[in-house]
């Protein structure tokens, strides 16, 4: 397995960490995201669309984090979607799918989670989590939770099998 992304994205990412007000020694989120080793392209679109605002980001933690693990990335969302959305002109978009998958100001691990929970998202939309017959949790009836709460210092990922996406390549 090739460390070496992953390593420079931690990298590059410490600068936008550093300091900031953890709820306890835990590693933070981004740091467990690359441990991890299941959100190569999360961190990427990350590390894109929070370019110039990550303050912003920052300010509502902690955060529940829904993350789509690199392999929903490439199988979910529309071909040639991800590589277009990195253009300058539609992080706009790229920043707006993130947001979609952030819950701000609260730390929610599964046991939180209740039948038919609406969620608000960082983007200001809803997101429904539902609990199926064998206790799967389903998002939006499109992704569902394959590791729920991977616990960090500021907040929780849970992460899905498939992006959450109402972009489409026609909204560029």
């Amino acid at each position: 397995m090739n460390l070496v992304l992953p390593l420079i994205l931690l990298l590059f990412l410490g600068s936008f960490i550093e300091g900031l007000d953890s709820r306890s020694d835990d590693p933070d989120l981004m740091t467990m995201a690359v441990v991890t080793g299941a959100f190569d392209i999360f961190l990427e679109v990350w590390n894109i669309s929070t370019t110039g605002i990550s303050d912003e980001v920052w300010a509502v933690q902690p955060l529940t984090v829904f993350a789509p693990m690199s392999k929903a990335f490439t199988e979910s969302l529309p071909k040639g979607l991800l590589p277009c959305l990195y253009q300058p002109e539609n992080i706009r978009y790229l920043r707006s799918l993130l947001a979609y998958h952030i819950i701000p100001r609260e730390s929610m691990d599964s046991k939180k989670f209740r039948f038919g929970t609406w969620i608000p998202t960082l983007s200001g939309e809803t997101i429904l989590i539902e609990l199926t017959t064998d206790s799967t949790f389903v998002i939006n009836e499109v992704a569902v939770i394959v590791e729920p709460d991977i616990v960090a210092g500021n907040g929780v990922i849970h992460a899905i099998d498939s992006g959450m996406c109402a972009i489409t390549l026609s909204d560029l």
